[in-house]
């Protein structure tokens, strides 16, 4: 029954296909078939984008707001122990956005690292804490927020605070984990 069927799918697609050997047809129908499965299966990237969405769209809108407020904080140049406009290390800034949505945080890298909970680099969301280890020292030593598109905000030492990569050289050498500390 089988073999009937697909010998006549193979009539209906190409009517002047000569069969000498049926077994050889059904290797070929069944192959064809398990090509146009697989490809059918196969993932798809949003429409013009040629990017992997970026997952801001999904954040809620404390995680919105959290990432427009340290997006301001772009340009404020560095200063060890400052957590102001005027100058601030990486934890300040972190410290100071956190504060100004009512998370109250510790104030250096290394405590914030005990806070919430851990997060797969797989699962980062926008509004985590992403960590770097041996930047400054032994440890924990440096903090941001992750932006979403593998970007996140932080405070330089030669460049006050700006966006960076965490797939850029020195951060996947440095990246220690990351931390969701807001729902």
């Amino acid at each position: 029954m089988i073999r009937k069927l697909l010998t006549w799918r193979l009539f209906v697609f190409n009517p002047k296909l000569e069969i000498r050997n049926p077994k050889f047809s059904h290797v070929c129908f069944l192959g064809l078939l398990a090509v146009a499965l697989v490809a059918g299966c196969g993932s798809t990237k949003p429409a013009g984008s040629g990017k992997t969405p970026d997952r801001t769209l999904r954040a809620g809108p404390l995680r919105q707001a959290i990432i427009a407020d340290a997006k301001e904080w772009i340009g404020t140049p560095y200063r060890a122990g400052g957590s102001d406009r005027e100058g601030t290390d990486c934890s300040g800034m972190v410290w100071s956005v956190f504060a100004d949505h009512g998370r109250k945080l510790p104030r250096s890298a290394r405590e914030m690292f005990r806070e919430g909970k851990a997060v797969y680099a797989s699962t980062i969301a926008p509004g985590d804490l992403v960590f770097f280890k041996n930047t400054a020292g032994p440890g924990i030593t440096h903090v941001g927020i992750y932006l979403g598109m593998l970007e996140f905000i932080h405070s330089s030492t030669r460049k006050g605070v700006i966006i960076s990569r965490l797939d850029d050289q020195y951060y996947r050498r440095h990246y220690a984990g990351a931390r969701r500390v807001i729902e």
